[in-house]
């Protein structure tokens, strides 16, 4: 079994190495993904190093040496090398940032998990904020969840959004777009905030800036903001213009209605406070109104729109009903 260190991996990413040891490195990614994940660790180490090389008034090749008395004070063997060029200075700095950025990667968002797998994501009893490891943010609606993974070299940031709705608010990248996947779908971005909803079979991509494009197999559909992309049981992916900002209800903590048809806020709301609600009558269903309701006691709420549009509200069982 093939065996490398630390020194000729270093060597390996600056393009430094005898072509012999080209051919021991890549025997050695041949032999599992193990090693490839080194690899990849050992490169993202590197690179954040040099910035903290540049703000650091320690002399890395006297680092590098005290290193090794060190580890021969402790009677541990030490692989000889001759240190030329930029090379040594680079391996000198990753051994100055190695226990700094171990304990630090005890900071970074869920510890930095997502560079080598799934990170899993859920709101179980509320709505969840939380920041992913790239800087995006993510707002989990209550009984969402989702997993996302972030790997070092990946070309892509993905996210699989498996229950629930969530509000995304994506930190720009253009070498790495960001990709959510539903269950019959995808959502294609490099920097934009957009609303995706999977509930009863039915999916929905509400974008409010930055642009996305949905794919669902071959059809493909470009959205600008204030448009919606929205598939119902597996069907075609049809678009159509947002008619309202109630999506961002959890995001916000408002119910937004500007002209909005009292069905659609009604029923925003049955389902953000777990109570059934209709409303009877298709005329009163269509009737607009523009309001901006706290997402707080729904018993207040509902006599905000009492007063407003001189509604009566009655209760059947467990039904509220608005008449």
């Amino acid at each position: 079994m093939e065996t490398v260190n630390e020194e000729i991996l270093i060597k390996y990413l600056l393009g430094e190495c005898e072509p012999e040891e080209e051919q021991r490195i890549r025997r050695w990614l041949d032999q599992g993904p193990e090693n490839r994940q080194k690899l990849e660790t050992i490169h993202w180490i590197w690179r954040q190093s040099e910035s903290l090389k540049n703000r650091s008034k320690i002399d890395p090749e006297q680092a590098w040496q005290r290193f090794l008395e060190r580890k021969a004070a402790v009677k541990t063997p030490v692989t000889r090398f001759i240190w030329r060029g930029s090379w040594a200075r680079v391996a000198a700095s990753v051994c100055l940032a190695l226990g700094l950025l171990w304990a630090s990667s005890y900071l970074l968002p869920h510890q930095g998990k997502a560079y080598f797998g799934q990170v899993a994501l859920e709101a179980p009893g509320a709505a969840l904020e939380e920041v992913l490891l790239d800087g995006s943010k993510v707002t989990l609606n209550t009984g969402a969840k989702l997993a996302y993974s972030q790997p070092l070299f990946s070309r892509e940031r993905k996210v699989w959004l498996l229950k629930g709705e969530a509000y995304f608010d994506v930190a720009h990248a253009a070498d790495r777009p960001f990709v959510v996947h539903g269950n019959n779908l995808s959502i294609r971005v490099l920097g934009t905030e957009f609303h995706v909803r999977i509930a009863d079979g039915d999916e929905e991509v509400i974008l409010d800036r930055g642009s996305v494009q949905v794919e669902s197999g071959e059809n493909k559909l470009l959205l600008e903001p204030g448009e919606t992309a929205r598939m119902v049981a597996g069907q075609t992916l049809q678009k159509s213009r947002t008619i309202s900002q109630l999506h961002k209800y959890y995001v916000t903590k408002h119910f937004v209605a500007e002209g909005t048809p009292l069905a659609d806020l009604v029923a925003t709301m049955s389902q953000a406070y777990g109570q059934a609600i209709r409303i009877r009558g298709t005329e009163l269903e269509q009737t607009p109104i523009s309001t901006t309701l706290p997402f707080e006691s729904l018993q207040q709420n509902l006599e905000v729109l009492k007063e407003t549009l001189g509604l009566e509200i009655l209760k059947e069982g467990n039904l509220i009903i608005l008449q």
